[in-house]
């Protein structure tokens, strides 16, 4: 039975693929049966049965039924780095926390370790486009409310940044925004940008003067040149939405 969805599997691959450059799948060899012990190779084609017909049904242009195909086999980190593919940002974060983190199965076994890595990645993923897009359409108050879905910490505060340099309106509004979001508002950020330089960088850029925030930034870039530090990527971060707002002089 699985030689035989394997090859209508390709098939339909074939008829797909006739446009897309590169060889279609292919079935993966049967094991012989000096090779067979139990039910572990089952459970393997299976498992390749399934990611095959997901990749069909992503290409095309149905991930979410693809993501049900690698859910049917237990292959959560799969099934969302589908959803991710297709661009389903909001089944990404539900699902990612639905199944796979409040799953108990993760909590009982430390093989699954590698597994939250990636899913917490993945829903990381899809929260910061979701941001993106609310700040896109200027909905700044929803763009705040996406990053506070984040656990507390450095990832959620530097979203949260990300929103509040990318805010452009009047300054009544923007105080209101900083404070929605827990900041200073901006003529106290200076006093905040002490110790390490993430901190000194963040709240110079969202500070009434963000200029002196560039400077920073840049002369930190200058001198972990040859270097990536963590901080160096985080920085970069800041820089995009820099790009596109105006800084006053």
């Amino acid at each position: 039975h699985l030689d035989k969805a394997f090859s209508e599997c390709v098939a339909l691959s074939k008829t797909v693929r006739n446009t897309r450059k590169g060889p279609p799948p292919e079935v993966p060899p049967r094991r012989s049966s000096t090779e067979m012990n139990g039910t572990g190779h089952i459970q393997e084609r299976t498992l390749e049965c399934a990611r095959l017909v997901a990749q069909w049904h992503l290409l095309k242009g149905s991930p979410i039924v693809a993501a049900c195909a690698l859910l049917a086999v237990d292959d959560i980190k799969g099934a969302l780095l589908m959803l991710l593919r297709g661009h389903e940002l909001e089944l990404v974060v539900s699902v990612g926390r639905l199944v796979g983190l409040d799953n108990p199965v993760f909590a009982d076994f430390n093989t699954y370790e590698s597994d939250i890595g990636a899913i917490k990645g993945m829903i990381y993923t899809a929260v910061r486009y979701l941001t993106y897009r609310a700040i896109r359409l200027s909905l700044w108050e929803l763009a705040i409310d996406i990053t506070k879905t984040l656990p507390e910490g450095t990832d959620r505060t530097v979203l949260q940044a990300e929103v509040l340099i990318s805010f452009i309106g009047n300054h009544e509004d923007q105080e209101t925004l900083y404070n929605y979001a827990g900041f200073p508002p901006p003529v106290e950020c200076p006093e905040k940008s002490i110790g390490p330089v993430l901190d000194q960088v963040m709240y110079l850029l969202l500070s009434t003067q963000p200029y002196k925030g560039l400077n920073k930034a840049l002369e930190f870039l200058q001198e972990n040149e040859s270097s990536f530090p963590k901080e160096k990527y985080i920085i970069l971060v800041f820089m995009h939405p820099v790009k596109v707002s105006p800084l006053e002089a």
